[in-house]
């Protein structure tokens, strides 16, 4: 791409939908356009003023969802003042070159599928010669106090859980100005995907459900709501283990937004997350509603697809039309969908998925609880608990375990 970049496809690459190979092209134009570097900024910068409904930063997720579409908005955050000097290049191989030169110890293998603020690299800790994943700022991002906030924070929090099924977090800094942290190097596919490639199969897809929600309500419990669950966000190992992974927007529960290190301080952007699993409080720019329940609707949107291979409403077409479908749309009843889909499912997925957070279930581990119950063949709790429904239960339970 020799000539410079027309204002269509300034509004398509800021929009994120730019084709792969016209992102490419764009990208490497950048490095070296000084002029169309100021635009793309100016743009950015143009939509968080105008609308703040409207998302600053928006981008297709790179692994392939089709429609899992993330908005962040513009907005002023605390973060270290970036010092001036040397910066890694903007094209891909020289970029992995001068990244392995600066951060000693490690050997870059391939660049995994690239995001919008960061890139993401599988390398070798030369030491132990184990797989690491390295996630650095992109150098075009370096001037946006907000993305070297939220990448600083990142992985502050991500070093604050402990759990088999997070991605755990090996070293962080600041390397001639540029932004890296190392994780733990997963092997596996992203949830959609693994669940179509293994033909999981109803009961299959609830248990491995229920592991997910395990790691989230450990991370609810030390304070950090995810806000951006997906299936890109979440991969399976060989062994059919899931890691979440990319706490990039997570908010951090009971700490002041003027806390004295600015490390976990929440955003107070409108707007935040990805369109198909985006709630309603969400969809609505409303962050003080925003709560362990905002998880739990993700959640629920994601069961929902796995279980019926659609979404609960169309999630597809405008931003602004999707947005009010998260925010006013029924969802289909799962029955309608499968004539004869489990109906104790069916009454757990709209409970996740009611617009209304008072009306959820409260947190993900009252809906782990039901999901538990369900594989053992008892009641769940979000039914009417009638005479004849517990009878039928205990019933067929007994059924279950006498065969």
């Amino acid at each position: 791409m020799g000539a410079c970049l027309t204002q269509e496809l300034v509004e398509r690459y800021t929009d994120g939908d730019c084709l792969t190979e016209e992102k490419q092209a764009i990208e490497t134009h950048l490095t070296e356009c000084e002029s169309c570097r100021q635009q793309i900024e100016s743009s950015r910068s143009n939509m968080g003023e105008t609308d703040k409904s409207d998302s600053a930063d928006v981008y297709k997720d790179p692994t392939g969802g089709s429609v899992e579409k993330t908005c962040v908005l513009q907005d002023d955050f605390p973060t270290r003042a970036i010092p001036q000097g040397t910066v890694l290049p903007s094209d891909k191989p020289d970029f992995a070159k001068t990244l392995e030169s600066m951060i000693e110890g490690y050997e870059i293998v391939e660049e995994m599928p690239r995001g919008g603020q960061a890139a993401v690299y599988k390398a070798i800790h030369t030491a132990t010669k184990t797989n690491v994943a390295i996630k650095v700022l992109l150098p075009t991002m370096m001037a946006s106090a907000r993305a070297r906030y939220y990448f600083e924070r990142e992985a502050e929090l991500i070093a604050s859980l402990d759990h088999p099924n997070i991605v755990s977090i090996r070293d962080s800094g600041i390397i001639h100005h540029q932004y890296y942290f190392v994780m733990q190097y997963i092997e596996g596919l992203p949830l959609e995907r693994y669940v179509r490639s293994e033909n999981l199969s109803f009961r299959e897809i609830v248990v491995l459900f229920s592991k997910i929600c395990t790691a989230i309500t450990y991370a609810h419990q030390q304070g950090i709501i995810h806000r951006d669950l997906k299936f890109a966000n979440i991969l399976v190992d060989k062994r059919g283990e899931p890691h979440v992974l990319d706490f990039g927007l997570a908010k951090a529960t009971g700490i002041s937004e003027e806390a004295p290190d600015n490390a976990v301080a929440t955003m107070t952007g409108q707007l935040a997350g990805t369109l198909s699993t985006m709630s309603p409080e969400q969809a609505a720019g409303r962050p003080d509603l925003i709560d362990v329940r905002t998880d739990v609707y993700s959640l629920g949107v994601m069961l929902y697809h796995m279980l019926t291979d659609q979404y609960p409403y169309e999630v597809t077409g405008s931003t602004l039309q999707v947005l009010q479908n998260i925010q006013k749309t029924d969802p289909i009843r799962p029955r309608q969908i499968i004539r004869k889909f489990d109906s104790d499912v069916e009454a757990i997925l709209l409970t996740a998925l009611e617009k209304e957070p008072a009306t959820r279930y409260q947190s993900t581990a009252e809906l782990k609880s039901d999901i538990e119950n369900w594989l053992g063949g008892r009641p769940i709790r979000v039914k009417s608990i009638s005479t004849t429904y517990l009878l039928r239960k205990i019933i067929s339970r007994h059924r279950y375990t006498s065969t």
